[in-house]
């Protein structure tokens, strides 16, 4: 049997048109263009002197009528245009609404085509992304589009086409015209265009081979380092170069075939990731960042507002459980088969703490806000209460508060008392987005306080119930019977260790010492003040700022709740887990696990087997950690010591809940930059470590079962992957970790009990559940997942703060260029010991970094 041919499964094409006839088809519609031209500079001409003479000798008003008229015909026939247009290239019945409702949907379809009209436009392709698509966030908050819908309109695969089709089409895409004629000339000449552009097509070569895996390579470089806010270094540009590099190539017709690489640069995230729930999602688009971004931006003027469009979030009106477990506990109460107002606890205290507290000003406190959540999630239950009379919460994954109100005020009442547990207004402390920012710039405040504390001539005000003295109080939380010069000395030891935090990190690093001996030396806050505000150096000035607000932001650590208590917490927590049933046990007469492995200068780590003889290797060094052993609801495993297992370091038996360092705190505020203070939850940690695979999974079923069901999970972070099924929650993309790093990470808050054996709080603590091969490549100094390398990416970023290039440009230099960049950008990058020379690489700095 003769097997048939396959069919060409390749999009059809139209009939061929031979280059040479191409080019003469454009030459003609160019001979068009011009007698269009002539011929409407004629008419124009003649019209005008009809019109100047009616100025005079006809009645007033006249020329204004006539263009009336004219322009209304105009903009009925560029309105028809456009639809017709807009028509051929998107199916809006198949697009995500954006309003609801059959009453709204012609409204519906007028906002979807202006926000396609947008999108299509030749204009628009030249902008960044956040510009392009932050201009429609704006529009569609005023028209009250909740972001969720927005997003995932502009996620859609037609709009997503739309935007690259636009930018491949850039050099013939029409103008919005503003009259007849130049819609007319403009359609002509994007006709020409084409044209033109078809009968070049003809000479060039089909793109493959080693061209294009060069091309695949500079897309996937752009994916990696793609910026929405960049004007320079986008798509549009891209195209441009790689045209311009392979001119005997036919570039455009390659990148239309795999239109699907350019689509997951502009929207950052793989269409299978698109698509998936967003509970589900393990990263978050540019679409979404950039749309939530613009809402809190419009949301801190109108805050009512951006409640109003997230409500859905937390809060909604459900007409069926969704869930056997949850229809089940309904039928329990005798309420099942009727609609009810749902309040998700979690997603709502994720929501006051992660979006709305950050509209937050000094016009705009976090009490007031939180009175607006509680007013807007009124308004919302009162509009939908005549559907239902009951409310349903839920914590965790299967703990629900069920009830049925009689009185429409009970269940508001409920609603109320669950907020204000959920969301407690709490002082902020600092907010790190502002420290150090604009390092040639002095902040007002400081500048302020200079005006406020000093005297014309130089000399500070004196008394010591003056304006400097009050402020010290304010700040550092002073007690008002404390004498001044007590005062001082507590605020200049603030100031001493901010000498030493530098010194720490400059230590780490081995780089030179940034802090002049002037400055150095300069512990008095109001002195610190006038230099910041009168020194003509620019590294003096910046570095007298940054010693205060290093010194507000350490003070503002150590007067953190959980800072405070973390000795107290740190033993509450411990004999929590030790108690629970379930809980941890440790081994107690059995010894410490000792592993041996050998650390390789090329990154791989090997695992000497226990009873083996001391390996001797030239391509590593040996090393060893401690382990402790345990059982975790009665899952052997072991539990890594609070000092992290470092054979160098003293190891108690069963000391495993460790305590951040208030310098790994300061560092992390530094470096993730939007965290606050009271935000940061892994003062507390401990990790677990397990053998197989079959352990790791055991013990994540534990925690997820009796450690996070009843609503006290705060982040989870998986990253095993799939055959682990932990979802990713509430946890930011940390990028100075390697993507070779595993482990589950879980942040729960642990009853802490009093002396009755009664609750009295929870605290927070991180847990690490990770596997003994991963262990060893995180306790390795040159395995990509070191933790000691992150350790020092991490101290690279926070110097960069320190020591900002716009005053320090002797610590930078460029590098080469990427040889995938198409842009060929030159990267300004810390130096590091090698570069200066003047001392020895320390012993700890990985070779290959």
């Amino acid at each position: 049997m003769v097997e048939e041919p396959k069919k060409d499964l390749a999009i059809p094409r139209h009939r061929e048109i031979p280059g040479g006839a191409a080019n003469i088809l454009a030459d003609g519609i160019e001979s068009i263009i011009k007698a269009c031209k002539s011929t409407a500079d004629f008419i124009r001409n003649k019209v005008d002197k009809v019109l100047e003479l009616g100025a005079t000798g006809y009645p007033i008003g006249i020329r204004e009528n006539i263009l009336a008229r004219v322009a209304g015909v105009l903009d009925w026939t560029i309105k028809k245009s456009r639809k017709m247009r807009l028509l051929e290239k998107v199916s809006f019945e198949n697009l995500p609404p954006l309003i609801e409702g059959n009453v709204n949907r012609e409204g519906n379809i007028r906002l979807q085509c202006e926000i396609v009209d947008t999108l299509d436009s030749s204009i628009t392709v030249e902008l960044p992304l956040q510009e392009e698509l932050g201009q429609i966030a704006k529009r569609t908050f005023d028209m009250g589009v909740p972001p969720e819908k927005l997003i995932k309109f502009l996620e859609d695969d037609q709009i997503l086409d739309l935007l690259i089709e636009g930018v491949l089409n850039a050099e013939h895409s029409r103008f919005r015209a503003h009259n007849l004629s130049s819609l007319i000339y403009s359609s002509l000449q994007s006709v020409q265009k084409k044209l033109r552009v078809y009968a070049d097509k003809q000479k060039k070569l089909p793109v493959e081979g080693e061209v294009e895996e060069k091309i695949r390579r500079n897309l996937a470089y752009l994916k990696r380092t793609f910026d929405p806010n960049d004007i320079k270094y986008t798509i549009t540009n891209t195209t441009r170069i790689l045209q311009e590099r392979y001119p005997d190539y036919d570039i455009v017709t390659w990148l239309k075939e795999n239109m699907h690489l350019l689509i997951e640069i502009i929207s950052g995230v793989s269409k299978e990731e698109r698509h998936k729930a967003d509970e589900d999602r393990s990263e978050v688009s540019h679409m979404s960042r950039i749309v939530n971004e613009v809402y809190e931006e419009r949301g801190k003027t109108q805050p009512e507002q951006f409640v109003r469009l997230n409500i859905s979030r937390f809060f909604g009106l459900k007409e069926s459980a969704g869930t056997a477990y949850l229809n089940k506990m309904l039928k329990n109460e005798g309420i099942d088969n009727r609609p009810f107002l749902y309040l998700d606890i979690d997603n709502l205290k994720e929501y006051f703490e992660e979006s709305l507290t950050r509209l937050s000003d000094r016009d705009l406190g976090v009490n007031q806000l939180r009175n607006i959540l509680i007013s807007e999630t009124r308004r919302f239950a009162t509009l939908n209460g005549s559907n239902t009379d009951v409310l349903v919460a839920r914590k965790g994954i299967k703990e629900y508060f069920i009830a049925a109100f009689e009185d429409t005020g009970d269940m508001l009442s409920m609603i109320d008392t669950m907020i204000k547990q959920t969301c407690p207004v709490i002082s902020s402390h600092v907010d790190v987005v502002d420290v150090l920012a604009n390092p040639k710039e002095t902040p007002p405040e400081i500048m302020e306080n200079y005006s406020t504390w000093f005297e014309p001539d130089g000399s500070l005000v004196r008394g010591t119930r003056g304006p400097y003295y009050k402020y010290l109080r304010k700040i550092f939380g002073l007690p008002e019977d404390e004498k001044f010069e007590r005062v001082k000395e507590r605020v200049e030891t603030m100031l001493g260790n901010v000498n030493s935090y530098i010194d720490g990190i400059i230590g780490d690093l081995g780089m030179p010492d940034i802090l002049i001996e002037h400055i150095r030396n300069t512990n008095d806050y109001a002195q610190l003040v006038k230099i910041a505000c009168e020194s003509k150096l620019e590294d003096e000035k910046f570095l007298a700022r940054l010693k205060i607000e290093l010194a507000i932001l350490i003070y503002s650590c150590t007067g953190t709740p959980r800072w405070v208590f973390r000795d107290h917490e740190a033993k509450g927590v411990k004999a929590s887990l030790e108690k629970a049933k379930g809980g941890i046990r440790i081994e107690e007469h059995s010894p410490l696990r000792e592993i041996e492995f050998i650390d390789c200068t090329d990154g791989t780590v090997e695992m000497i087997d226990e009873g083996e003889t001391t390996r001797t290797t030239t391509m590593g060094e040996q090393r060893k950690v401690k382990l402790i052993p345990a059982q975790f609801a009665k899952i052997p495993c072991w539990l890594l010591p609070a000092n992290n297992g470092d054979d160098e370091e003293e190891t108690d038996d069963d000391d495993y809940i460790g305590i951040k360092s208030l310098r790994s705190l300061v560092t992390k505020l530094l470096h993730r930059e939007k965290t606050r203070a009271r935000d940061v939850t892994d003062i507390l940690r401990m990790t677990i470590v397990v053998d197989s695979v079959e352990d790791l999974i055991r013990v994540q079923k534990e925690l997820e079962s009796n450690y996070i069901s009843f609503g006290r999970s705060l982040k989870r972070e998986n990253r095993y992957g799939k055959f682990v099924r932990v979802k990713t929650y509430n946890t930011a993309k940390n990028a100075s970790k390697s993507d070779e790093y595993r482990a589950l990470r879980y942040v729960v808050d642990v009853p802490i009990k009093d002396t009755s054996d009664s609750v009295d709080y929870f605290a927070p603590i991180e847990i690490r559940v990770l596997m003994t091969e991963d262990l060893l490549k995180e306790r390795s100094k040159y395995h990509p997942a070191s933790h000691r390398k992150y350790e020092l990416n991490r101290l690279r970023k926070v110097f960069r703060r320190l020591a900002p290039w716009e005053i320090f440009r002797r610590f930078y230099k460029e590098t080469e260029p990427d040889e995938d960049d198409v842009f060929e950008r030159k990267e300004l990058v810390l130096k590091d010991q090698r570069d200066f020379g003047q001392l020895a690489i320390p012993a700890n700095w990985p070779q290959n970094l």
